[in-house]
Protein backbone atom coordinates (compact mmCIF):
# COMPACT_ATOMS: atom_id res chain seq x y z
CA UNK A 1 0.00 0.00 0.00
CA UNK A 2 3.35 2.20 0.70
CA UNK A 3 4.28 1.59 -2.39
CA UNK A 4 1.44 2.53 -4.78
CA UNK A 5 1.48 5.52 -2.87
CA UNK A 6 5.28 6.59 -3.71
CA UNK A 7 6.90 5.62 -0.63
CA UNK A 8 9.89 3.49 -0.77
CA UNK A 9 8.61 1.03 1.90
CA UNK A 10 10.34 -2.34 2.44
CA UNK A 11 10.39 -5.26 4.57
CA UNK A 12 12.99 -5.83 7.56
CA UNK A 13 13.14 -8.96 10.08
CA UNK A 14 13.66 -8.23 13.61
CA UNK A 15 16.06 -10.07 15.69
CA UNK A 16 13.84 -10.07 18.74
CA UNK A 17 13.31 -13.48 20.26
CA UNK A 18 11.57 -16.55 18.51
CA UNK A 19 8.14 -16.77 18.99
CA UNK A 20 7.04 -20.62 19.15
CA UNK A 21 3.80 -21.67 19.48
CA UNK A 22 2.37 -25.82 19.60
CA UNK A 23 -0.02 -26.39 16.65
CA UNK A 24 -1.50 -30.41 17.00
CA UNK A 25 1.40 -31.54 19.00
CA UNK A 26 4.22 -29.72 16.59
CA UNK A 27 6.17 -26.86 17.85
CA UNK A 28 6.84 -23.94 15.29
CA UNK A 29 8.67 -20.88 15.32
CA UNK A 30 7.29 -17.88 14.49
CA UNK A 31 10.50 -15.10 12.95
CA UNK A 32 8.98 -11.55 13.00
CA UNK A 33 9.08 -9.45 10.50
CA UNK A 34 7.58 -5.96 10.01
CA UNK A 35 7.61 -3.08 7.24
CA UNK A 36 9.62 0.06 6.92
CA UNK A 37 7.94 2.91 5.67
CA UNK A 38 10.29 6.31 5.55
CA UNK A 39 9.22 9.65 6.86
CA UNK A 40 10.55 13.16 6.63
CA UNK A 41 11.50 13.16 10.24
CA UNK A 42 13.10 9.70 10.10
CA UNK A 43 10.75 6.30 9.45
CA UNK A 44 7.73 4.72 10.39
CA UNK A 45 7.22 0.78 11.94
CA UNK A 46 4.31 -0.86 10.72
CA UNK A 47 3.93 -3.70 13.22
CA UNK A 48 0.62 -5.79 13.65
CA UNK A 49 2.34 -8.06 16.48
CA UNK A 50 1.55 -5.27 18.97
CA UNK A 51 5.07 -5.78 20.50
CA UNK A 52 6.89 -3.82 21.65
CA UNK A 53 10.37 -2.95 19.96
CA UNK A 54 13.26 -1.92 21.64
CA UNK A 55 14.96 0.68 20.16
CA UNK A 56 18.21 -0.86 19.94
CA UNK A 57 17.50 -4.29 18.20
CA UNK A 58 19.34 -4.41 14.91
CA UNK A 59 17.24 -5.38 11.97
CA UNK A 60 17.82 -6.84 8.52
CA UNK A 61 16.53 -5.18 5.63
CA UNK A 62 14.68 -7.94 3.73
CA UNK A 63 14.12 -7.86 -0.17
CA UNK A 64 11.58 -8.30 -1.88
CA UNK A 65 12.19 -11.93 -2.72
CA UNK A 66 13.21 -12.76 0.38
CA UNK A 67 9.97 -11.29 1.86
CA UNK A 68 8.02 -13.23 -0.47
CA UNK A 69 9.93 -16.77 0.36
CA UNK A 70 9.50 -16.00 4.17
CA UNK A 71 5.34 -15.97 2.46
CA UNK A 72 5.45 -19.11 0.62
CA UNK A 73 7.63 -20.42 3.62
CA UNK A 74 4.22 -20.12 5.82
CA UNK A 75 2.13 -21.53 3.25
CA UNK A 76 4.54 -24.59 3.13
CA UNK A 77 4.52 -24.97 6.95
CA UNK A 78 0.75 -24.44 7.03
CA UNK A 79 0.91 -27.67 4.60
CA UNK A 80 3.09 -29.60 6.61
CA UNK A 81 0.83 -28.98 9.91
CA UNK A 82 -1.97 -30.38 7.58
CA UNK A 83 -0.12 -33.14 6.36
CA UNK A 84 -0.61 -32.34 2.75
CA UNK A 85 2.97 -32.80 1.69
CA UNK A 86 2.55 -32.52 -2.19
CA UNK A 87 1.40 -28.96 -1.44
CA UNK A 88 4.15 -28.25 1.29
CA UNK A 89 7.12 -29.42 -1.09
CA UNK A 90 5.38 -27.71 -4.01
CA UNK A 91 5.49 -23.90 -1.80
CA UNK A 92 9.26 -25.00 0.04
CA UNK A 93 10.52 -25.25 -3.56
CA UNK A 94 9.08 -21.98 -4.70
CA UNK A 95 10.48 -20.28 -1.89
CA UNK A 96 13.40 -21.81 -2.82
CA UNK A 97 13.68 -20.62 -5.86
CA UNK A 98 12.68 -17.14 -5.19
CA UNK A 99 15.77 -16.73 -2.45
CA UNK A 100 17.57 -20.05 -2.41
CA UNK A 101 19.59 -18.64 0.88
CA UNK A 102 16.90 -18.42 3.77
CA UNK A 103 17.89 -21.60 5.93
CA UNK A 104 14.32 -21.72 7.93
CA UNK A 105 13.12 -22.83 4.20
CA UNK A 106 15.68 -25.34 3.71
CA UNK A 107 15.25 -26.42 7.41
CA UNK A 108 11.37 -27.02 6.51
CA UNK A 109 12.14 -28.67 3.23
CA UNK A 110 13.94 -31.24 5.07
CA UNK A 111 10.61 -32.10 7.13
CA UNK A 112 9.00 -32.47 4.28
CA UNK A 113 11.81 -34.68 2.97
CA UNK A 114 11.92 -36.91 5.97
CA UNK A 115 8.40 -36.89 6.60
CA UNK A 116 7.60 -38.52 2.62
CA UNK A 117 10.89 -41.16 3.71
CA UNK A 118 13.09 -39.26 1.69
CA UNK A 119 15.88 -39.19 4.18
CA UNK A 120 19.13 -38.90 1.94
CA UNK A 121 16.88 -35.49 0.70
CA UNK A 122 16.55 -34.62 4.53
CA UNK A 123 20.06 -34.75 5.48
CA UNK A 124 21.00 -32.74 2.99
CA UNK A 125 18.55 -29.83 3.04
CA UNK A 126 19.37 -30.25 7.04
CA UNK A 127 22.93 -29.60 6.09
CA UNK A 128 22.61 -26.90 3.78
CA UNK A 129 20.37 -24.83 6.43
CA UNK A 130 23.27 -25.10 8.44
CA UNK A 131 25.66 -24.35 6.25
CA UNK A 132 23.77 -21.15 5.97
CA UNK A 133 23.17 -20.42 9.57
CA UNK A 134 25.74 -22.57 11.84
CA UNK A 135 23.41 -21.81 14.87
CA UNK A 136 19.73 -23.14 13.24
CA UNK A 137 19.26 -24.37 16.01
CA UNK A 138 15.60 -26.68 14.56
CA UNK A 139 17.62 -28.15 11.66
CA UNK A 140 20.47 -29.23 14.33
CA UNK A 141 17.75 -30.84 16.14
CA UNK A 142 15.92 -32.61 13.49
CA UNK A 143 19.43 -33.68 11.53
CA UNK A 144 20.21 -35.08 15.00
CA UNK A 145 17.21 -37.22 15.14
CA UNK A 146 17.81 -38.18 11.40
CA UNK A 147 20.89 -39.48 12.04
CA UNK A 148 20.23 -41.22 15.27
CA UNK A 149 17.03 -42.98 13.97
CA UNK A 150 19.38 -44.32 10.91
CA UNK A 151 21.91 -45.39 12.65
CA UNK A 152 24.80 -43.31 12.46
CA UNK A 153 25.86 -42.49 15.93
CA UNK A 154 29.13 -41.09 14.91
CA UNK A 155 27.23 -37.78 13.40
CA UNK A 156 25.05 -38.04 15.81
CA UNK A 157 27.67 -37.54 18.51
CA UNK A 158 29.29 -34.19 16.30
CA UNK A 159 26.29 -32.75 16.78
CA UNK A 160 25.13 -33.91 20.17
CA UNK A 161 26.80 -31.04 22.01
CA UNK A 162 25.63 -28.18 20.05
CA UNK A 163 21.92 -29.76 20.29
CA UNK A 164 21.64 -30.60 24.17
CA UNK A 165 23.73 -27.29 24.71
CA UNK A 166 20.42 -25.33 22.49
CA UNK A 167 18.20 -27.71 24.38
CA UNK A 168 19.21 -26.22 27.84
CA UNK A 169 18.79 -22.34 26.97
CA UNK A 170 15.29 -23.33 25.35
CA UNK A 171 12.51 -22.97 27.44
CA UNK A 172 9.99 -24.43 24.76
CA UNK A 173 12.34 -27.67 25.21
CA UNK A 174 11.58 -28.07 28.61
CA UNK A 175 7.94 -27.21 28.49
CA UNK A 176 7.99 -30.14 26.18
CA UNK A 177 9.37 -32.30 28.48
CA UNK A 178 7.42 -31.27 31.29
CA UNK A 179 3.98 -32.00 29.41
CA UNK A 180 5.27 -35.41 28.73
CA UNK A 181 6.35 -35.68 32.89
CA UNK A 182 2.79 -34.85 33.37
CA UNK A 183 1.30 -37.03 31.20
CA UNK A 184 3.04 -40.18 32.53
CA UNK A 185 2.30 -38.52 36.19
CA UNK A 186 6.30 -37.88 37.18
CA UNK A 187 4.89 -34.48 38.79
CA UNK A 188 7.89 -33.55 40.88
CA UNK A 189 10.00 -33.97 37.19
CA UNK A 190 7.16 -31.69 35.62
CA UNK A 191 7.55 -29.46 38.65
CA UNK A 192 11.30 -29.09 38.39
CA UNK A 193 10.86 -28.95 34.40
CA UNK A 194 8.20 -26.01 34.40
CA UNK A 195 10.60 -23.79 36.79
CA UNK A 196 13.58 -24.27 34.76
CA UNK A 197 11.43 -22.84 31.62
CA UNK A 198 10.13 -20.29 33.75
CA UNK A 199 13.70 -19.12 34.32
CA UNK A 200 14.37 -18.95 30.97
CA UNK A 201 11.29 -17.32 30.02
CA UNK A 202 8.74 -15.92 32.64
CA UNK A 203 6.37 -14.02 30.60
CA UNK A 204 4.61 -17.69 28.91
CA UNK A 205 1.49 -17.79 30.71
CA UNK A 206 1.35 -21.96 29.82
CA UNK A 207 4.10 -22.65 31.37
CA UNK A 208 2.46 -21.01 34.54
CA UNK A 209 -0.80 -22.54 34.24
CA UNK A 210 0.76 -26.28 33.83
CA UNK A 211 2.95 -24.86 36.79
CA UNK A 212 -0.21 -24.32 39.08
CA UNK A 213 -2.05 -27.98 37.88
CA UNK A 214 1.52 -29.71 38.77
CA UNK A 215 1.58 -28.07 42.34
CA UNK A 216 -2.28 -28.51 42.93
CA UNK A 217 -1.31 -32.54 42.06
CA UNK A 218 1.64 -32.45 44.13
CA UNK A 219 -0.99 -31.07 47.42
CA UNK A 220 0.54 -27.17 47.28
CA UNK A 221 -2.51 -26.01 47.18
CA UNK A 222 -1.16 -22.29 47.84
CA UNK A 223 1.70 -22.43 45.36
CA UNK A 224 -0.63 -23.47 42.90
CA UNK A 225 -3.11 -20.80 43.72
CA UNK A 226 -0.33 -18.35 43.39
CA UNK A 227 1.27 -20.03 39.40
CA UNK A 228 -2.44 -19.99 38.48
CA UNK A 229 -2.99 -16.29 39.35
CA UNK A 230 0.01 -15.51 37.37
CA UNK A 231 -1.11 -17.27 34.56
CA UNK A 232 -4.27 -15.45 34.68
CA UNK A 233 -2.15 -11.95 34.34
CA UNK A 234 -0.21 -12.84 31.06
CA UNK A 235 -2.79 -14.84 28.95
CA UNK A 236 -4.50 -12.98 26.26
CA UNK A 237 -7.39 -10.86 27.46
CA UNK A 238 -9.86 -13.60 25.81
CA UNK A 239 -8.74 -16.84 26.89
CA UNK A 240 -10.48 -17.55 30.09
CA UNK A 241 -8.24 -20.27 32.46
CA UNK A 242 -10.14 -23.02 34.30
CA UNK A 243 -9.77 -22.68 37.68
CA UNK A 244 -6.93 -26.08 39.01
CA UNK A 245 -8.52 -29.44 38.53
CA UNK A 246 -5.79 -31.76 40.26
CA UNK A 247 -7.51 -34.71 38.37
CA UNK A 248 -7.76 -33.00 35.03
CA UNK A 249 -4.72 -33.49 33.11
CA UNK A 250 -6.13 -31.59 29.83
CA UNK A 251 -4.02 -28.76 28.27
CA UNK A 252 -5.64 -25.69 27.80
CA UNK A 253 -6.38 -24.87 24.36
CA UNK A 254 -4.44 -21.71 23.10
Amino acid sequence: MARHLGLDAWYQEVPLPPQWSDVDGVWLVNLHVNVVVPASNGHWVVDVSGQEMPDNQRARRLTDAEALALYLNNLGAEALLARDLPRAYAYLRKAIGVAPRLPHVWSNLGVAYDRNGQTGDAIRAYELALRLDPVQSRAASNLFHVYQREGNLAAAEKLQARVEKRRRRNPYYQYQLARQALAEHRYEDADRLLRRAIALNNQDYRFHYDLARTRALLGNAEAARKSLERARNLAPENLLLAAVNPGDLLLPSD
